[in-house]
């Protein structure tokens, strides 16, 4: 289960022919950037965005707006590093596999609704590592956390703001939205977490029906072996986890702060709003973008940053709306979407090598 240096290097012998995905994969990849694109282009088109107006804040500001979101890429890998070296007492060495794993996995959140499996590809990949699988699940599991309840903190501070100004159904909806989201995580962290799971005998017996019983009980066995192992993982989390916490919890407020300069540069030429209100703009629109509605909140996206400006700020943009867009997202998806298929291309090598 673990790996070697070799994995992430040149395939072995007889594993130099021709990789080729999965077409289900293939296909998944290619809706993935089409969906969210096809949105976006439908949007600017129905609100009369020309190529014109994408060239208001300039070559300068755009470029730096693309720094911005090449600098959130990196601490993204960062924090997933500190938090999988720090939880497993190790260190992840292999910084060009750590970005890889981490930045294809991004691509796997980015083209699902809710902006969830991310955590499943890094906790594969830790497991091919050689991380035990139930603690590998739950290191993916404290890295969403982090990530949910520093965003939710941000969202309900825009949400607050929103309310201030008299933009009370915006404030209202992304508060109905975090709440449950950050209870559901507090939920799952206490019962589940911290006193195990245990599946019921019932889930056995149908799962019996459905395979076969030898195959029905080695399924379940494996499944209880990870949630475990994943209890485990988390009742071992103690004081001498807290400086990993902290300083991943450090590198998500730092992608905060990127998230929020991306669009504040974009609208700089203008000097519409300061960082910080951009920040709370963005938090505002991910939070209603979190709903389960369409593939990486295309289309509530866009509507929602419009939404929040205009209701909260007392303006509106379209061509500033899809070039964030563009930039934040669309370019996120295609660069994930490359490490992506580097990171699948090295599992089929390594297969193929077995």
């Amino acid at each position: 289960m673990g790996a070697t240096q070799h994995d992430e290097g040149a395939p072995p012998d007889g594993a130099h022919g021709s990789i080729r995905l999965p077409k289900t994969t293939e296909r998944w990849i290619v809706a993935g950037v089409s969906v969210s694109s096809v949105v976006l282009i439908i949007i600017s088109f129905s609100s009369g965005v020309t190529f014109s107006q994408l060239e208001g804040p300039g070559f300068v500001f755009v470029a730096l707006a693309v720094l911005a979101v090449l600098s959130k890429l990196m601490v993204q890998v960062l924090k997933f590093r500190v938090i999988a070296g720090g939880l497993t007492r190790g260190s992840l060495t292999d910084f060009r596999g750590v970005a890889t794993a981490r930045v294809g996995s991004e691509f796997v959140a980015l083209t699902t609704p809710s902006f969830i499996g991310g955590e499943f590809v890094r906790a594969a990949w830790l497991a091919r590592k050689g991380v035990e699988a139930g603690k590998a699940l739950w290191i993916g599991f404290v890295e969403i956390c982090i990530d949910v309840y520093v965003g939710s903190a941000v969202s309900l501070v825009a949400a607050l703001v929103a309310f201030e100004r008299g933009a009370t159904t915006v404030a209202a909806l992304i508060v109905i939205v975090i709440v449950p989201i950050m209870a559901g995580y507090a939920f799952f962290i206490l019962l589940f977490a911290r006193r195990g799971v245990r599946f019921p005998r019932i889930i056995q017996r149908i799962a019996s029906r459905l395979l076969g019983r030898a195959r029905a009980e080695r399924i379940v066995s494996q499944v209880q072996g990870w949630a475990d192992g994943f209890s485990a993982a988390a009742k071992s989390m103690g004081r001498q986890s807290m400086p990993t916490i902290a300083l991943a919890v450090c590198l998500a407020l730092v992608q905060a702060v990127l998230s929020g300069l991306i669009l504040w540069l974009l609208l700089a030429p203008g000097r519409a709003i300061d960082l910080s209100s951009s920040i709370l703009a963005v938090f505002g629109v991910q939070a209603l973008a979190s709903v389960p509605i369409t593939i990486g909140g295309s289309g509530i996206s866009e509507l929602g940053l419009q939404w929040y400006l205009s209701a909260v700020y007392g303006f509106s943009s379209w061509a500033t709306v899809v070039l964030w867009r563009l930039v934040s997202y669309q370019l996120v998806e295609v660069l994930t979407g490359g490490a992506f298929i580097v990171l699948l291309t090295r599992g089929l090598k390594r297969r193929q090598g077995e």
